[in-house]
């Protein structure tokens, strides 16, 4: 069993990316992300749990990325928000206004985040994903990572409009 799982992972790790982190920073950085208010997505009821593609983004930084982390600090805590510290939580990234870029771990969850913060505009554009594969047992899981943004926004880092690809037939 351990020589196939240890060909197995070698095997994975070469053929696809075991984290999405590296190219996620390297185009944050190639965009100046460091200056930008950037958002990490929390759990649905938790605003200290964070998802862990976006969190190993701060490793390739010399601080803290994302405005809304617990303290200030570049990992997860664990410490759990009560209704009251989750309440706070939100009035306190509220005031810092709308973020220019969502990092998460899946577009639909910008959405949901925009509405408990009360933020106009859609982030809809994807700026960036990149997808990382984990073994596990005899399946690789997939774990995806996205930053999102608004039209606008995508247009100033692109200097294009943001289109939403479709299939053509023919």
């Amino acid at each position: 069993m351990n020589v196939y799982w240890d060909v197995y992972s070698y095997a994975s790790d070469i053929m696809k990316p075991y984290d999405n982190a590296p190219a996620a920073a390297a185009w944050l950085g190639e965009h100046n992300a460091e200056n930008m208010k950037v958002m990490i997505v929390w759990a649905s009821d938790d605003t200290n749990i964070y998802p862990d593609a976006p969190v190993t983004l701060n490793a390739y930084f010399g601080s803290n990325i994302y405005y809304n982390m617990e303290g200030n600090v570049a990992y997860v805590t664990h410490i759990l928000a009560d209704d009251d510290e989750m309440e706070k939580d939100i009035e306190y990234f509220r005031s810092f206004g709308p973020p220019e870029l969502f990092v998460c771990t899946a577009p639909v969850q910008t959405a949901v985040l925009r509405e408990k913060l009360g933020f106009e505009g859609s982030y809809i554009a994807e700026a960036f994903s990149g997808t990382a594969y984990r073994p596990f047992k005899d399946k690789l899981d997939e774990k995806n990572l996205y930053i999102m943004c608004t039209r606008e926004k995508y247009k100033e880092l692109f200097g294009k409009e943001y289109e939403v690809s479709s299939y053509k037939e023919g």
